[in-house]
């Protein structure tokens, strides 16, 4: 998905450069892509080690007493990260690059920068920086998206499905006006000059683009491409060529590039997967819990920041009044554990937002309005989420009983889905793109490695049907005897979790009426 930070892949070159340089090592530094997998999840066990020794190392451990949780400090500073956890996130990841596209070469386990990330799509997105008044903005960004063409027709472009979401820095969903089309092929492609609220007309529009305004300066722009699509359901084609070539061939470039040079520059960044290396959700989880003051000083500075939307009247006055007690210094044990109560809300919140069969299920992503407990929740355990209307997300770390799942268990978990309806070409929750399932490890929510490298099992990888016609996939460590390989999804031994997506919601799941079946521990 998005972002990336280029500080992990700066310090493998520079760990590189000091070795003797020939000419093959230079070769090597040349093409990060190409190192072994085992090279790159050591670097990246390495970095992650690194840099959360460096959290310990650099800040005093913060030492608590006795709260008062009936003073002002206390229950301020719970309001204060309820409602503005998510600006550290964004905050933090944005800080390495504005206005470009990029994208990994390919999403595994060593892709932590954005929790749950997934790996049934192909992904490239960008921070923008509209604010005219801001030195590293540009007040016009130019996209350029190729068209799309029904399957078979003979064409240079491609066929392939995608969505785009515009966020803002807390990830809402935005509106834009007008909204750029996006969706099942055929899509006609078009060039649009994207504008924040401050742009006055200067520089103008060029002639033939079309003027795209986003409700806030500093959004943020995914793009999600199906590497399968079902053209004649149930059956899917492969499409991760075409899904790669239209992600190569977008384009976001300034207007000085667009107009000194339209077609050429501004292509999306294809980089190695360890750029997008660095756990936000586990420093920040490792912050509150050890270096809570730190924490609470570096969202201050987010919330300060300029990529902040407009505070409204309420969140405004908040803010002043925390800055104002956090300022005065006082008990430092009411805002350390002020910040640690709100983290175990955030967490509780979403942990406990269990439907009857122990499923998370939130309709409400990206349109919030009042519950900001609910938004933060979301940051911390899906972030970069669609909203309902594009898709469905249900996560489990309980099995039928009410067990944690647990990749210890002797014979695994098998979830299965009953047969198809009558308008349902497979089973599953009813899409119009695709459902996919995903297990996850513990407290990172993060892909889980495996031998094998595969980390999905959706409507498009030809599971097995039952002869009834239902559908199982079978959860284990390795594949139990029996089961065909495609129905079977990995897991780690220890704690693990699921989510289930449903890109293109339809019937009962855009109509919340969508209970998936509990997973079963197998006996």
């Amino acid at each position: 998905m998005i972002l990336f930070d280029m500080s992990a892949f700066k310090i493998f070159r520079k760990k590189e450069s000091n070795k003797s340089t020939t000419n093959n090592q230079m070769k090597i530094m040349a093409r990060p892509m190409l190192f072994r997998r085992s090279d790159q999840m050591k670097l990246r066990r390495l970095i992650v080690a690194c840099l959360l020794c460096s959290i310990f190392l650099a800040l005093p451990v913060t030492r608590v007493s006795a709260v008062n949780p009936q003073s002002d400090a206390y229950r301020t500073t719970v309001t204060y990260v309820a409602t503005f956890y998510p600006l550290w996130f964004t905050w933090r990841q944005a800080s390495h690059g504005n206005n470009r596209l990029v994208g990994p070469e390919r999403v595994s386990p060593l892709y932590h920068v954005v929790v749950a990330i997934n790996d049934d799509t192909v992904y490239c997105s960008s921070y923008l920086n509209l604010d005219p008044n801001s030195p590293d903005g540009s007040p016009v960004m130019i996209l350029t998206i190729p068209s799309t063409v029904s399957p078979g027709t003979c064409s240079d472009n491609t066929s392939v499905t995608y969505s785009i979401l515009t966020l803002d820095p807390y990830c809402n969903v935005l509106t834009l006006s007008p909204s750029i089309p996006h969706g099942a092929p055929p899509i006609a492609g078009g060039t649009y000059a994207l504008t924040g609220p401050d742009y006055i007309g200067t520089p103008p529009i060029p002639p033939g683009v079309t003027h795209i305004l986003i409700p806030v300066n500093y959004p943020s722009l995914l793009f999600r491409i199906d590497k399968y699509h079902s053209f004649d359901p149930p059956n899917y084609v492969n499409q991760i060529h075409e899904a790669d070539l239209l992600r190569l061939l977008l384009r976001l470039q300034t207007l000085d590039q667009y107009n000194s040079c339209p077609d050429s520059g501004g292509r999306t960044q294809v980089l190695p997967e360890i750029a997008f290396s660095i756990p936000y959700k586990t420093v920040a989880d490792v912050q509150i819990a050890n270096h809570p003051i730190a924490f609470l000083h570096e969202l201050q500075m987010a919330v300060a920041s300029p990529r902040t939307p407009p505070l409204s009247t309420a969140e405004q006055s908040l803010s002043d009044h925390f800055n104002t007690l956090f300022g005065h210094g006082g008990n430092q044990s009411d805002f350390a554990l002020g910040a640690q109560a709100a983290h175990r809300a955030i967490l509780d919140r979403y942990l406990t937002h269990l439907g009857p069969t122990n499923w998370i299920h939130f309709t409400n992503i990206g349109h919030w309005g009042n519950h900001v407990i609910e938004r933060s929740s979301i940051t911390e355990f899906i972030q970069y989420a669609n909203d309902i209307e594009a898709a469905a997300y249900y996560h489990t770390f309980r099995d039928s009983a009410g067990r944690a799942l647990d990749g210890n268990n002797p014979h695994g978990y098998v979830l299965t889905f009953p047969p198809a309806g009558p308008n349902q070409p497979y089973p599953g929750p009813e899409t119009s793109r695709f459902w996919s399932l995903t297990a996850y490890t513990p407290e990172a929510i993060e892909l889980v490695p495996n031998p094998i490298n595969k980390y999905v099992v959706a409507s498009y990888t030809g599971a097995r049907l039952n002869p009834d016609g239902s559908l199982s996939v079978y959860m284990a460590t390795e594949r139990p005897a029996g089961v065909p390989p495609k129905n079977w999804l990995p897991i780690p031994n220890g704690p693990f979790n699921i989510m289930l997506r449903d890109y293109g919601p339809e019937g009962r799941v855009a109509n919340d009426a969508y209970i998936p079946p509990a997973i079963e521990a197998r006996p």
